[in-house]
């Protein structure tokens, strides 16, 4: 959500007025997301699992290479993997989606930044469900994340001008 947020942010401060560049820029981060995400995780993983596997190995005395635990690790390397990939992806699409579908760029722009927005926090009001702490609270810390990228390209952008 912030790697996205911050090419809309650099677009808009920059007065970027071309629907055309502002949906390539912001395709171009989340394929380049999806692919770290993706790759990232795999390898992760792929070298966690093998070594949980050799040191089963090692502790049962035979090898595991085509069984069904080692399927299951497989399995479960690439459906994380994938995940890691798609996820980020979608969720940057559906932030782009205003550029698509409205004629004003400047009420594009609005509608991403209040997505990008909705989902910082539910990102956080998710996180905190997981740790039993304030929903609200840790939802409105991601906001502040997303805040704080705002006032720092600002400034950037800012200092590009001078």
């Amino acid at each position: 959500v912030l790697a996205i947020l911050g090419i809309l942010l650099a677009s808009f401060f920059a007065d970027i007025r071309s629907r055309s560049i502002v949906i390539t820029a912001s395709l171009g981060i989340a394929v380049a997301i999806a692919v770290s995400g993706f790759y990232g995780t795999f390898i992760t993983e792929k070298a966690e699992r093998t070594r949980k596997i050799k040191k089963l190995e090692k502790s049962v005395g035979m090898f595991l290479k085509e069984s069904q635990i080692q399927s299951a690790h497989s399995f479960a390397t690439l459906a994380l993997a994938a995940i890691d990939g798609l996820s980020p992806f979608l969720i940057a699409i559906i932030i782009v989606m205003p550029f698509f579908i409205t004629s004003s760029i400047t009420l594009a722009y609005y509608l991403s930044f209040a997505l990008a927005a909705l989902f910082l926090f539910l990102v956080g009001a998710f996180l905190a469900r997981i740790s039993k702490e304030n929903m609200f609270v840790e939802g409105m810390k991601m906001v502040l994340a997303g805040a704080v990228c705002t006032i720092i390209i600002f400034f950037v952008e800012m200092m590009t001008r001078a």
